[in-house]
Formats: structure tokens, C-alpha cells, sequence
């Protein structure tokens, strides 16, 4: 908690992360499976640090970005950085194990119980609010930290045979239709590009940058080394891929820098952030991805893939 409220004050006053990107050394591509320690690793630290309630409710408290900036408290509902995210993570990690692609963490099946109670309390609560005599003003129909966040959890977390979900619509029935959606200042936004929207040509020398200069800031989905690995495997994928890079070297530039480093987060750094976009939950779903055979869809990409389940 004290490390989370210093890196909030320092965020808010605009500090931002200095130094070189993190050096790693090379692995051999016989170290590779280090990704499943890894991996169990993160998904260990996420399940100690849940603050659970007598209600079989949970939730994490860590640095949270809004419209008016930094703060320590709960996590939200999106899929950005808050439990929907990490019940995505949480129920892909468990997918994996169940295929033999990830080690076992014990007690992620009934986090994964408590995070779905959540989610739903909250949605309830939103609900009932809309229904009073003086309706909550609606999320922001986002994809990331809006309500189009909670629809595409509901449906991630379908594909990969969660049961008892119900409708994966009845988030949008709290927008109510009655309120503008808010606008917020170009300047507050934290993604703003995605792999996969280029052309080849330019698919190719955006690959080639990040596997020159992209790597060794951190390693989250959103900015960092796992982000950049999406890019780079899709451009390798379409025979865009840097000159002489392979797969196997990929990886291991990878998994060697996470077990070099440990995982570093991105503004917030040494404060634990257990979301899916800026956080370490994030770092583990990509890494059951590297996997050749995981079926997990990427939550980079707009089209995640056909609707079946995995």
C-alpha cells in the first residue's frame, strides 16, 4: 500500500520512467519452457495479493489511471486494467492447465469464482442504480474501459468455457440510452495504436523498429515487450518479420528478459498491478500464447477470432 500511494503522487506529478531499456541476455532456445515459471510465478502473486470479503467477493487495491489521474483504490470492472482483465487471465491460465501448456497454481479456481460473483455484484448494483429516481451517469462505450470492455470479457471468458455467464449483452442494458457519452481529452488516452492495422510494407518496418528498439522498457501487454512481441509475430506471420529473426529467437528474447528482470510493469513499476493491459496478469496470459498450440485469442486485436469455444 505505502509503495502504491509514493508511485500514484510521483505519477501525478508527471514523473515518468528514465534510464536505458533493461538489457537481457540471451537464452537458449532449450530454456524456453522457463515462460511456464514465469508464468505460474505471476499468477502466484496475483492470487496472494486478492483482498477477499466475507460475501466471496474479491478485488486487488493498486495505482488506477482515470480522468483525473493516478489514485490507490479497488480495481474497477473494465477489461484494461481491472477484473474483468485479470478474469480473463485468470480463466485462460486455468484453460492451459487443463491442456498441460501451464503448471498447476493452486486456489486460481475459486479466485476465478470470487472474480466472477464480483463482477456480477457489480453489475447488479448498476442496475439498481439506473432503475432509481436518479440514474447513474453510464460508462463510456469503450472497448477497452467501457461498457464494449465488459461485453468483450463476458465473451472471451465464453470461449473459453466459463458457465453460467448469462447474457454477455446485459452490460450495454446499463447505458440506458439517456446521457451523452463522456468525452475524454486526447491527452489522457494510453493506447492508442494496435498491431495488425498496416499494410505489409509498413507492417515490416514497424516490426523491424520494435525488435530494435522496442524491446527492454517493460514487459506488459500495453507498452512493453509482450505488446511488441504480438507485433512482431504477426508481421513474421504475413513474411514481414525483421531479416534473419525466427520465432525461437523471439521467444527467448522474451522469457529471457522477464527471468532476468523479473516483471516490470509500466508507469507503475514497482507498485503491483494485477490488471491485463498495463499489469502483470497481461504478462502471463501472453506468455501461455507463446506457446505454438495455445488457442487463446489475442486482446490486442479488434477481431479476436471465430466465436467457437476453445
Amino acid at each position: 500500500m505505502i509503495s502504491d500511494t509514493l508511485v500514484s503522487a510521483y505519477l501525478n506529478e508527471g514523473w515518468m520512467p528514465d534510464g536505458p531499456p533493461m538489457a537481457s541476455k540471451p537464452i537458449s532456445a532449450h530454456d524456453l519452457d522457463r515462460r511456464r515459471q514465469t508464468a505460474a510465478g505471476i499468477m502466484t502473486t496475483i492470487r496472494d495479493a486478492a483482498i477477499r470479503a466475507d460475501d466471496g467477493t474479491v478485488t486487488w487495491i493498486a495505482p488506477v489511471i482515470s480522468p483525473t489521474g493516478w489514485a490507490v483504490q479497488p480495481l474497477s470492472n473494465d477489461i484494461y486494467n481491472g477484473m474483468s482483465g485479470v478474469a480473463v487471465a485468470v480463466a485462460g491460465y486455468l484453460l492451459e492447465t487443463t491442456s498441460d501448456r501451464a503448471d498447476e497454481v493452486s486456489g486460481l479456481d475459486s479466485l476465478l469464482d470470487a472474480l466472477l460473483r464480483t463482477l456480477r455484484a457489480i453489475e447488479d448494483q448498476d442496475e439498481l442504480l439506473q432503475r432509481g429516481p436518479a440514474p447513474m451517469r453510464p460508462d463510456a462505450p469503450g472497448g477497452y474501459v467501457g461498457l464494449g470492455s465488459l461485453i468483450w470479457a463476458w465473451l472471451l471468458l465464453g470461449r473459453m468455457g466459463i458457465r453460467g455467464l448469462g447474457s454477455p449483452s446485459a452490460p450495454a442494458s446499463h447505458a440506458g440510452g439517456r446521457w451523452p457519452a463522456r468525452r475524454r481529452s486526447p491527452s489522457r488516452s494510453r493506447c492508442m495504436t494496435r498491431p495488425g492495422t498496416a499494410g505489409r510494407t509498413c507492417a515490416s518496418r514497424a516490426a523491424s523498429s520494435c525488435w530494435r528498439h522496442g524491446l527492454g522498457w517493460n514487459h506488459t501487454l500495453c507498452h512493453g515487450d509482450l505488446g511488441v512481441w504480438e507485433v512482431i509475430d504477426r508481421a513474421m506471420a504475413a513474411g514481414a518479420g525483421p531479416p534473419g529473426l525466427d520465432r525461437t529467437t523471439l521467444d527467448a528474447r522474451i522469457v529471457g528478459g522477464l527471468g532476468e528482470h523479473g516483471p516490470v510493469s509500466g508507469l507503475a513499476r514497482d507498485a503491483l498491478t494485477p490488471g491485463l493491459l498495463p499489469g502483470i496478469g497481461g504478462m502471463a496470459y501472453q506468455l501461455l500464447r507463446l506457446h505454438p498450440r495455445c488457442p487463446l485469442p489475442s486482446v490486442l486485436l479488434p477481431d479476436p477470432g471465430a466465436a467457437s469455444q476453445l
